[in-house]
């Protein structure tokens, strides 16, 4: 655990490494919106299990981004409880990954967003939920996918008081 920013951090290259039965925070709010607890760079083939993760504000939970591929998060929770206008957990240019088993809150925003390339990712026996009224849009939604191709969510709940999914500018 962490009272700064990143809790965990795993650059370029850092591949095949496990987080099991962890916990991870900030306390320290960052207010960029480019930072999470748990981030993920240009790291792939590697395994978050049984874990919780919670950001605060602007924070994300999770950010897998910058090609980071063939990443699995198993029966983890990740949330934000505090509010902010960034999802908890945020995958950009990152393929391949799969979520099975978990629990994605937020109190204000998305739960869980694809976008920019975020392909053939897979969703499973998970919920994705938020509270929040973002007031813009296409508003706050459970799981919002926008120019991301071939996902698959399966066997989840995605809800939201806006909307459960938002899908926009998908093939497939």
């Amino acid at each position: 655990a962490s009272s700064l920013s990143t809790a965990v951090y795993l650059g370029v290259n850092a591949n095949f490494n496990t987080i099991s039965g962890s916990t991870m925070t900030s306390a320290s709010p960052d207010n960029s919106g480019n930072v999470a607890v748990l981030t993920l760079t240009g790291a792939s083939s590697n395994t978050i299990t049984a874990s919780v993760i919670t950001a605060n504000g602007q924070m994300r939970g999770l950010s897998l981004i910058n090609a980071s591929h063939g990443n699995t998060i198993d029966v983890s929770t990740i949330s934000n409880v505090i509010g902010g206008n960034n999802s908890c957990v945020y995958l950009s240019g990152s393929s391949s990954n799969t979520f099975s088993g978990g629990y994605f809150y937020h109190s204000n925003y998305h739960a869980v967003t694809f976008q920019a390339a975020g392909n053939y990712n897979r969703i499973s026996v998970s919920s994705m939920i938020t509270n929040g009224s973002s007031g813009g849009t296409p508003g706050a939604a459970g799981l919002r996918i926008d120019g991301s191709n071939d996902n698959a969510i399966a066997q989840s709940v995605m809800r939201g008081i806006e909307h459960g999914a938002v899908i926009n500018n998908v093939n497939g």
